[in-house]
């Protein structure tokens, strides 16, 4: 494919209706391009929205566990007259 050179048209009648080429022969108009469109407003600062609440602390921590209870005294002998 081909990217240098001038771009040739197969068809000569599209061409001519492209208005690539005048009637005379020579070489086409210029082209007058629009001029470039202004640089848009620079955009408008949003400030951010108000906190609704501070942050809450974190919860409390749970106390840790009651340790195990110990295990009952083996009974005692002799507490009684058998």
């Amino acid at each position: 494919m081909r990217t240098a050179g001038p771009v040739r048209c197969s068809n000569a009648s599209s061409a001519r209706t492209l208005g690539l080429f005048d009637s005379t022969g020579g070489s086409p108009p210029p082209v007058a391009w629009p001029p470039a469109p202004a640089a848009p407003p620079p955009p408008i600062p949003i400030p951010p929205p108000p906190m609704a609440a501070p942050p809450r602390a974190a919860a409390p921590v749970p106390p840790p566990a009651a340790p195990p209870m110990p295990p009952p005294p083996p009974p005692t002998r002799g507490g009684h007259e058998a």
